[in-house]
């Protein structure tokens, strides 16, 4: 398993602040890391090409359905979109829930 966390757009190949204690962890503990700048479609893992069967997991901030499509063609995703969006998005897991929480309404 590989953990993939967002860089800075305008600096590539440096983390996102926001993540970046997750990552140093990550790193510590000897797990496989790699750099993700979705605004111009790059990641950088660099065990991926060495790993039998790579799949990776997106560890960052949420992303549109467009976005996720993005990272899926750009890299071996363990979850597979239907499945990010279904957890992601109320829409995709609230009638699950609806009977034990109080109505809510879904605005366009």
């Amino acid at each position: 398993m590989h953990f993939v966390y967002p860089c800075l757009p305008y600096r590539p190949r440096t983390v996102d602040p926001m993540w970046e204690p997750e990552y140093e962890w990550a790193l510590a503990q000897g797990l496989a890391t790699g750099l993700l700048d979705l605004d111009n479609d790059k990641a950088w893992v660099p065990t991926l090409a060495a790993a039998a069967r790579p799949q990776v997991l997106y560890r960052g901030w949420m992303l549109t359905p467009a976005e996720y499509g993005r990272l899926a063609r750009l890299l071996p995703l363990a979850v597979p979109p239907a499945e990010y969006l279904s957890s992601h998005q109320a829409n995709g897991w609230y009638d699950a829930v609806a009977a034990h929480t109080f109505p809510s309404r879904f605005l366009t």
